[in-house]
């Protein structure tokens, strides 16, 4: 997803530009990664199909009145709660701890990152940190990444000698939005594998999971739901778990 005006920019004017940006990202994204996702049901095709289906997100009302009682209606605690049982349940996925997941550029300041659209958060998962830990962590790399959302993030492909693939996204195949916070138009060019979709309206969260059905039947994907309902329920009741 490379916008015209990246295009139409030199690499060195970008980075001179945005220099203590292209520093964070490099120092976040680099090292040895993994993608983290789902147990695919197809074969991963040669290239991209683009099959979308929706399967809705079921979160129990007292799951609900716990998330906003905790994040005192906070958009942006909502969204590092939401996030971070979405990495809990990858790592229980895959035992991967170095769990990346996409989300879009903060729209409240995409005037000021035109270049932009996509983040890639980036956190470790161990099977000895709290849900405090990290919850804290996942707070830290959401906020950096907005402080730092200018960047281009084919750019940063570039410089970590990252090569896209004709059949998914390099970084992460798994992506998180709260509507409210970022526009789910950030995301309609990658090659996803899935993305989980909320929005918030008066104390009210509802939300669901768009899939690629070339890769997952609609069963797993409604497991998957149900797990990573249950893991924010847990998240929210103990946060020394």
């Amino acid at each position: 997803m490379i916008s015209t005006r990246v295009k139409n920019l030199s690499p060195k004017f970008i980075d001179d530009k945005l220099k203590p940006e292209k520093d964070y990202w490099l120092a976040k994204l680099s090292g040895d990664l993994m993608l983290t996702g789902i147990p695919l049901d197809y074969a991963r095709p040669a290239e991209y199909s683009d099959k979308k289906n929706n399967v809705n997100i079921s979160i129990a009302p007292e799951t609900q009145r716990d998330l906003f009682k905790l994040c005192n209606n906070n958009e942006s605690l909502v969204l590092t709660l939401l996030t971070t049982a979405l990495k809990i349940c990858l790592y229980k996925y895959t035992n991967i701890e170095n769990v990346v997941v996409g989300t879009a550029i903060h729209k409240r300041y995409s005037e000021v990152a035109s270049l932009n659209q996509v983040l890639a958060l980036r956190d470790e998962v161990t099977a000895t940190m709290t849900v405090k830990e990290l919850l804290l962590q996942v707070k830290d790399t959401l906020s950096g990444a907005y402080s730092n959302q200018k960047y281009p993030f084919e750019r940063i492909l570039d410089l970590l000698n990252i090569e896209s693939a004709g059949n998914t996204e390099p970084l992460f195949n798994i992506a998180i939005i709260l509507d409210n916070i970022g526009s789910t138009e950030s995301l309609t060019e990658l090659k996803m594998d899935a993305a989980l979709i909320f929005s918030s309206t008066d104390q009210q969260l509802t939300g669901y999971i768009q899939y690629n059905s070339a890769l997952f039947t609609e069963s797993t994907i409604q497991v998957f739901e149900r797990h990573y309902a249950e893991i924010l329920k847990r998240v929210l009741a103990d946060a020394e778990m």
